[in-house]
């Protein structure tokens, strides 16, 4: 049975998730309009989905971050612990509500292959519904001096009207409902490719105050009520 893809937005009386729900309280309780507060989250990539097991640990992390009004900077990192020879060649993510997002500053361009492509749940692999696609370099000319290599990163800005990062809290469909984001990693030395998954959020500092803010105003309206 294939399951629909769903947002954080929709999951607030899950306890798992209530520290996200409480968050987002923050845009009523400190600003109307834009975030008073910067939002940024870290998604760890840890889980295999598909493929053989990669050598290193912690091989990637994505951070979307707000970039001022309507904007968001992702940022993808290839660890240095990633092992030599593996390559980065796709990154699947999602955006509820789903909006088909203007893209710049792809940055360094070499890495890329093309710009993002955005089809609501249309843009998934291996049987996974995922709204964002983007490809990088896979060519191995020049030594593939342009594949998105351990230690590199690469970054680009995405917008839209009403855009911030906690529209980017929004977990896979089809046949996997846990997934934050993916991404295909290449070039494993003796083993086929992997498809790599992240199940893990992390805020990051300014989103951390943004949780404070939130837990305050909930506890502020609660006191009100007694």
């Amino acid at each position: 049975m294939m399951c629909q893809k769903v947002s954080f937005k929709s999951l607030v009386g899950v306890r798992r998730n209530l520290f996200v729900a409480i968050g987002l309280v923050v845009a009523g309780a400190v600003g109307s309009g834009q975030n008073a507060v910067a939002s940024s989250f870290s998604f760890n990539f840890d889980t295999i989905v598909t493929g053989d097991t990669p050598s290193g640990s912690l091989l990637a992390t994505l951070i979307i971050a707000d970039a001022g009004a309507n904007s968001v900077l992702v940022t993808l990192n290839h660890n240095s612990t990633s092992a030599a020879g593996q390559f980065i060649t796709d990154l699947w993510f999602n955006v509820s509500p789903f909006l088909v997002p203007t893209q710049s500053g792809q940055t360094p361009s070499n890495k890329f292959q093309g710009g993002i492509s955005a089809i609501q749940n249309g843009v998934g692999s291996a049987g996974i519904d995922f709204d964002l696609r983007q490809q990088f370099e896979n060519s191995g000319s020049g030594g593939g001096i342009n594949r998105l290599k351990p230690g590199e990163s690469i970054s680009f800005t995405l917008s839209g009207t009403g855009l911030d990062a906690t529209d980017f809290l929004s977990l896979s469909g089809g046949n996997r409902t846990d997934l934050f984001a993916m991404i295909h990693l290449q070039g494993i030395p003796g083993a086929s490719s992997v498809k790599l998954g992240t199940t893990t959020l992390v805020p990051e500092p300014a989103s951390m105050v943004a949780l404070g803010l939130g837990a305050m105003a909930l506890i502020a309206r609660k006191r009100r009520r007694k």
